[in-house]
């Protein structure tokens, strides 16, 4: 892979403080003692970022220490306190190793498969929160050029969109001293122990307060028996029970373009329809509660924060509706209240779900999750929106698979999707429990997503006929299927 050598980059002149986690923090650290020792894909979030041609090494590592400096979050040692606390502590000065890879022509591996191999390794590392620094990063050279810049984060220290705003962040220091310009200034000052302290103030426990009583209120008509019983498939004996499937789609964003327009709602309030519209298809339950991620940046001071916001909220949509057109539009509420309610203690929620099971002597249904980092994405404004011919021809080019990599055991879920791609082409990832929904029933729901946004394009599609338009898909399955 290449000579590999460690530097380190040293920071300083910042302040030292102990403060509790924020709540969008402890929620990760909750679900990541969950499943320890086993290393889950979410722990270390990693990007690239590409180095400006002619900018030496020195140059990158004091881009990273900039970046160090300005954010808490990344010189922060994370720890459980006496009790049931955990409290980050911001160190004022300290080092962070830097790993270089030297990567030359007369290297047996192909560059690109040099950078993979980097960024596995650092996905794939534990870190030990007390003790090491919850950010990794790899700088890969050609030739002794530098060329790229691996990072990866403790999802304690960054969700996703925290993460998106240090590459960019990043790759606007670099670009600056490729240029010989001044150091960009940063965008935020806002700190996780400011937020954790916000949260412990009076106007942050009156906004938990809110979130909790709207929690009781989306699962006091939560389902119980929604899906089947767990029960092994035999068809399929070998696969593994939990099963990960991927539809890319160029025609979904078209058709989405469209129906966002038709019905005054965003994309995300359109692929949550289609979504309690399928899981009815395949269930034959009207009823059904989503887990709902909202990237909790609403409030202008931590819109630009590099830590972890991004939260649960919950809520049970009713697909007995008449239209598709409704279920939007209830969807769409459900956002907006997941948004404005994001804001809580993720422990306080759970008191909350364990009195509800115990009032009623079953457990909730709750292992439905809906992820939509899409909506992140930026996308061009249109003028002319396509019709149902041109957005059926796109579906020519959908590809369906089953990565392997991302079958992973999570006993807290029965089916996750998470929504990603470019403004151009939409990956619908969809892991499922399939002793409760089967494999057949999983490629159903993800051919279903395009079957029904590209018949929606043409007509209303009520969710009660979404059932008998799945049966009757014509189409071959995409490749790989």
């Amino acid at each position: 892979m290449g000579e590999v050598t460690q530097r380190q980059i040293s920071f300083g002149g910042g302040r030292a403080r102990t403060a509790p986690l924020a709540w969008g923090q402890l929620t990760t650290w909750d679900d990541m003692r969950h499943f320890l020792p086993e290393v889950k894909a979410f722990f270390v979030l990693s990007r690239r970022v590409s180095v400006p041609a002619g900018l030496g090494t020195d140059a990158v590592v004091d881009a990273l220490r900039v970046l160090l400096e300005r954010h808490e979050s990344l010189r922060s040692r994370y720890r459980a306190a006496p009790g049931e606390a955990v409290v980050q502590r911001v160190l004022a000065e300290g080092r962070v190793p830097l790993t270089v890879i030297d990567w030359t022509p007369a290297d047996r591996l192909p560059f690109e498969t040099a950078v993979e191999r980097a960024q596995h390794a650092i996905v794939t590392r534990r870190l030990d929160h007390a003790s090491e620094p919850p950010v990794l990063f790899s700088l890969l050279t050609r030739a002794g050029a530098a060329r790229l810049v691996v990072l990866g984060v403790s999802h304690v220290a960054a969700d996703a969109r925290a993460v998106d705003l240090l590459m960019a962040e990043l790759g606007g220091l670099l670009d600056a001293a490729a240029a010989g310009a001044p150091v960009p200034p940063p965008w935020t000052r806002w700190q996780p122990a400011d937020q954790a302290a916000y949260e412990q103030s009076p106007p942050g426990m009156l906004r938990n307060a809110a979130a909790l009583r709207r929690l009781r209120e989306q699962l006091a008509g939560a389902a119980t028996g929604a899906f089947p019983a767990p029960v092994a498939p035999p068809e399929h004996p070998g696969h593994p029970r939990y099963l990960c499937g991927r539809l890319e789609s160029a025609a979904v964003p078209l058709a989405l373009r469209v129906l966002a327009r038709r019905h005054r709602a965003g994309t995300s309030a359109v692929l949550l329809a289609a979504t309690a519209a399928l899981t009815r298809a395949l269930t034959g339950t009207d009823r059904h509660t989503f887990a709902l991620v909202a990237a909790g940046r609403g409030d202008p001071a931590g819109q630009y924060a590099v830590t972890s916001l991004s939260q649960t909220g919950w809520a049970t949509l009713d697909t007995g509706v008449a239209s598709f057109a409704e279920l939007t539009a209830l969807a769409a509420t459900a956002l907006a209240e997941a948004a404005r309610h994001c804001l809580h203690d993720p422990r306080a929620a759970r008191a909350v779900i364990r009195d509800l099971e115990r009032r009623r002597a079953a457990p909730l249904e709750l292992g439905c999750r809906f992820n939509d980092m899409w909506a992140w994405t930026r996308k061009q404004p249109v003028h002319t929106l396509p019709d149902h011919r041109t957005v059926l021809a796109a579906t020519a080019g959908t590809r369906l698979d089953w990565p392997a990599d991302q079958a992973t055991e999570n006993d807290r879920i029965t089916l996750s999707v998470n929504l990603y791609g470019t403004a151009d082409r939409l990956v619908i990832e969809a892991l499922a429990d399939t002793h409760r929904l089967p494999r057949p029933q999983l490629r159903a729901l993800l051919r279903g997503y395009e079957r029904l946004l590209v018949e929606l394009v043409a007509r209303d599609v009520p969710p009660a006929e979404v059932a008998a338009l799945l049966a009757a898909d014509p189409a071959p399955a995409p490749a790989q299927s």
